[in-house]
């Protein structure tokens, strides 16, 4: 399962590398990207207009709370269990002369621990939906646990 969803995941990123949408990935996001009028078509909504933008950026994200399915209890609920990196589809508008992403959505790769515990940190996968730039919804499957997973986190995008 693991490997299958890394290869997935890797499948995602090389078959859209080529996407303009990609453009300055490793780059935080230009605070004059509205201003530029040599992407006018190819990256706007509307060829005419520069009223928002999709781009693909690096995400960083910190799980608040987790709720996992239990049959005993309904849900457990862990909080501040978990971190970590992937890929994120933001939706950008101009607000106050600056970029400003409204909403998006991220596939996530989190490492989870549990610092009382005795079990070693393991891999979790995860897709959420982040509103206002930073707060974000989602749900993931943890292989070790052989469970999914709902939760609820911070998200930091690289803006200037």
């Amino acid at each position: 399962m693991r490997k299958s969803i890394i290869l997935l995941f890797l499948l995602l990123i090389t078959t859209m590398g080529f996407s303009q949408r990609w453009q300055g990935f490793f780059k935080p996001v230009d605070k004059d990207l509205f201003n530029k009028s040599f992407m006018r078509g190819w990256l706007y909504e509307s060829a005419g207009t520069f009223s928002s933008v999709w781009l693909f950026r690096p995400t960083i994200s910190i799980t608040a709370m987790q709720f996992i399915p239990d049959k005993e209890a309904g849900f457990i609920v862990k909080a501040f269990n978990s971190m970590g990196t992937g890929v994120s589809y933001n939706h950008y508008i101009e607000q106050d002369g600056l970029p400003y992403s409204n909403y998006g959505f991220n596939l996530l790769m989190l490492f989870s621990y549990d610092p009382g515990g005795e079990s070693a940190a393991n891999l979790q996968i995860a897709g959420t939906v982040t509103a206002f730039q930073l707060v974000n919804l989602g749900i993931g499957y943890s292989p070790q646990l052989k469970k999914p997973f709902i939760l609820t986190g911070v998200t930091f995008t690289f803006n200037k």
